[in-house]
């Protein structure tokens, strides 16, 4: 396990934990701490893998995005580049599966490894999906669910993929309780929502239902291959799985759960990952790390170490919980303003920047991009999609986050019946609010591209206009 991560450093800063304001009534004069992962850098994973594409083609895949290209024709370039990708990298042992799914299943693609022989004949099939019927995500899972099934039998050392593609809701009357029934909890099952239609609670209650389950929030359709690209890069740079962090005489915290505790399931460790985990203790001298029950070799500094980025990050996550779960622990959150605690807390973020000359720090700015579009989605149609998927990419440290903000402004608010929703703000005058011009940052900003995945991620969403052998527009 030790060579697995170029550094190992836990670090505490010399203030308690009340600087950064979280409730742990048992605990008073705790320290907060991080814990950094950096891992090393390596070629492909070895393993066998399976991925099946479940492509919605149902009738509003025909729907013109703001380029002029439709939903359907920006997922089959992606699939395209996927095929290329494979097809250029052969050392990579991987069979592809694609199907698609309305209100019935068809196979474009029969399981098949990718070769110069075969690449054109696949690429001409995936170009002739056409967008046709309902939705019936049901039928998707099972079908899913069997071909899963007849791999495991004939293959059961390879690992499988599924990655799930909607734009829409379940127009079949299937609820996310009749349709858990139907995920196998051993693959990788990858949800992916595609614009500001699809059923993010579905999608959210379907991959946290089980241990190998990812959400995916595309807001523009065409960062599609932005997303596509983090994800192939997260599955055939892959160094471990199902890597947990145990800690002894101190806490780690899940955002999930906005809970601290001993242990926290961190999933996969990917290549050239950098991933930091906040941890406290009110003993930090004698606090031991093992990861997936290795003891290792962590460096670890306890004074004069100023972790004022990381507390604000801390905050972040635990006002990203709050705005999602604002429904599910009512009692808690009654008689609370919301949005003016995470309005105060971007000025209060801000001023930090302005402050320390730091105005151009990604980190800082990233975390503001957080609070700003949960902000402004707060308490719309479409809030609880933009907040999980903020809180989402922030908690696992993406590279890949949901930053346009074009179409906010015109959003639709929710109806307010004051007398029940005390902890709900009352609408403002946009305009007037010296947010209305804030400008989130770009993928390029994010502060947790690494080298290779920004490659990836760059080659499959780049469209060439030279290339007429592209997509049929």
């Amino acid at each position: 396990m030790t060579d697995i991560f170029i550094e190992q450093k836990l670090i505490f800063d010399s203030f308690p934990i009340d600087v950064i304001k979280i409730p742990i009534p048992f605990i008073d004069e705790c320290k907060f701490g991080i814990l950094n992962l950096k891992a090393i850098s390596t070629p492909y994973t070895k393993d066998n893998l399976e991925i099946i594409f479940m492509i919605d083609n149902s009738g509003s895949m025909s729907e013109f995005c703001s380029d002029n290209r439709t939903k359907m024709q920006h997922i089959i370039h992606t699939i395209k580049h996927m095929i290329l990708y494979f097809k250029e990298n052969s050392s990579i042992n991987v069979w592809i599966t694609v199907d698609t799914f309305c209100d019935k299943i068809q196979q474009i693609v029969e399981r098949t490894s990718i070769t110069n022989d075969n690449y054109e004949l696949i690429i001409q099939n995936v170009q002739k999906i056409a967008p046709d019927g309902c939705t019936n995500i049901k039928h998707a899972l099972k079908s899913i669910q069997t071909s899963a099934d007849k791999i495991m039998d004939e293959y059961p050392d390879h690992t499988i993929i599924n990655m799930f593609m909607t734009d829409g809701e379940d127009t079949c009357g299937n609820s996310s309780n009749n349709l858990i029934q139907y995920l196998n909890p051993n693959i990788t099952n990858i949800f992916i929502g595609f614009g500001n239609e699809h059923d993010s609670y579905l999608l959210t209650s379907l991959s946290d239902s089980i241990v190998n389950g990812k959400y995916y929030f595309i807001d523009k359709i065409e960062n599609s291959g932005l997303v596509y690209g983090e994800i192939l890069h997260s599955i055939v740079y892959k160094l471990l799985k199902d890597v947990s962090i145990f800690v002894e005489n101190g806490l780690i915290y899940n955002y999930k759960t906005n809970t601290w505790n001993s242990s926290l399931l961190i999933g996969d460790v990917i290549s050239e990952s950098d991933k930091t985990y906040h941890i406290i203790s009110t003993i930090p001298e004698q606090c031991v790390v093992s990861i997936s029950n290795n003891v290792v070799n962590i460096t670890k500094e306890l004074v004069d170490k100023n972790l004022t980025n990381f507390m604000y990050r801390q905050r972040t996550l635990q006002y990203l919980y709050m705005v999602s779960n604002k429904h599910k622990h009512k009692y808690m959150y009654n008689g609370i303003n919301i949005k003016e605690l995470l309005r105060t807390f971007i000025d209060e973020i801000t001023k930090y920047m302005t402050d320390n000359e730091m105005m151009d720090d990604k980190f800082l700015k990233n975390l503001c991009d957080d609070i700003y579009i949960s902000y402004k989605t707060f308490n719309t149609k479409f809030g609880g999609m933009y907040n999980t998927a903020r809180q989402t990419s922030q908690g696992t440290q993406r590279c890949y986050t949901v930053n346009d903000t074009e179409n906010l402004f015109s959003i639709p608010k929710i109806p307010i019946l004051r007398r029940n929703n005390n902890y709900l703000s009352d609408n403002e005058d946009e305009e007037n609010d010296d947010l209305f011009n804030y400008s989130v940052s770009d993928f390029a900003d994010t502060p947790y591209l690494t080298q290779t995945a920004t490659q990836i991620m760059r080659e499959f969403s780049n469209y060439s206009p030279s290339n007429q052998t592209d997509i049929n527009y």
